[in-house]
């Protein structure tokens, strides 16, 4: 089954920060458990390696350890039930194969910020089409190939505790979105879904860190890349990032033409200030026509607005320069 295992890993590879393959049967990358050494960016401590026939994964940092299969499931369930299918229709269920031997995960050294694995919405679709989250993300007409993207947390503090335990929130159900860079995750944005508290709630790996990008490990940046103001809007544009709040931006290592997409609220003056700002850098910019009254592309399309008509309706009303310049001020003033 070891084909099937290397197929997997190659899948997982863009993820893995300083992946490769060092020997026939063992590739190396940084940890995506731990981030392995702060001080060295070099260093690649966390291990892919072949055993009795399948393939395990080793830390040799935190001294995370375990089966391929399970680290999978850890790091994406959704890839997680394509790869269990595919060893039931190779015949190789392999239970044997997914139990930990011993030497793997000293009983005694378990990784102190071990993530809690979410299920995506669409594992959630498949098996309890009636939950809430999945009731919430019809409702809000979210693409339904974009449901792998988002996760679910019936205790949104058992989460955030994962990424940083010094985080107090409550224990609310949340939708899920995740911040990855070059395969870590940097921090999550939860959504909540019932109840009062909070609507958002941002936790960070990285306090000092002044912005995190939703969907940078999906974009491919020698596309045009949108950049929305919200995670939940850029799920309604192909090939979107969401920047996660307004202010100075500073793109994302790889990104160099791409259109912002933010809110349409003229009378928001931080909105207003930022949009300013990406003009005078010469970036490109969406400014909504008068016939467009809905706040947010999520209410566009609510709205009756369809996914071809957006993208069509951001596209013709894209600007940069000096037609931006006028098309701002005009808009800044509705």
């Amino acid at each position: 089954m070891s084909y099937l295992d290397i197929k997997y890993i190659n899948l997982m590879s863009p993820r893995l920060d300083r992946f490769g393959w060092k020997k026939r049967n063992l590739a190396a990358c940084r940890c995506p458990i731990c981030g392995d050494s702060k001080k060295n960016k070099n260093k690649t401590r966390f291990f892919f390696y072949e055993k009795k026939g399948g393939y395990f994964v080793k830390c040799h940092n935190c001294d995370y350890g375990t089966t391929l299969g399970k680290f999978i499931e850890h790091i994406d369930p959704f890839m997680y039930k394509e790869y269990a299918l595919e060893k039931y229709r190779d015949g190789t269920t392999g239970r044997h194969e997914e139990r930990t031997p011993e030497e793997i995960i000293p009983k005694t050294r378990v990784p102190r910020k071990r993530l809690v694995a979410l299920p995506s919405v669409k594992v959630m679709a498949e098996n309890e089409p009636d939950h809430l989250v999945v009731d919430f993300v019809r409702r809000r007409m979210i693409p339904v190939e974009t449901w792998d993207r988002i996760y679910y947390a019936e205790d949104f503090s058992e989460f955030t505790n994962g990424i940083d335990p010094s985080v107090v929130v409550s224990s609310d159900e949340r939708l899920v979105m995740p911040m990855i860079t070059d395969g870590i995750l940097e921090g999550a944005t939860g959504r909540l879904l019932s109840g009062e508290g909070l609507r958002y709630i941002m936790v960070k790996r990285n306090p000092d860190q002044q912005r995190m990008w939703f969907g940078l490990d999906r974009v491919d940046p020698d596309e045009t890349v949108y950049i929305t103001e919200g995670s939940l809007d850029s799920l309604f544009l192909p090939n979107a990032i969401a920047m996660n709040g307004l202010g100075n931006v500073e793109l994302p290592d790889g990104i160099t033409d791409p259109v912002f997409v933010l809110d349409n609220e003229p009378r928001n003056k931080e909105l207003v200030r930022t949009l300013y700002r990406l003009v005078q850098a010469n970036h490109r910019v969406c400014i909504y026509p008068p016939s467009v009254g809905q706040k947010d592309l999520n209410e566009m399309v609510l709205s009756g607005t369809t996914l071809d008509g957006l993208k069509r309706m951001v596209d013709e009303n894209t600007v940069s320069g000096m037609e931006a310049r006028l098309r701002l001020t005009a808009w800044s003033k509705c």
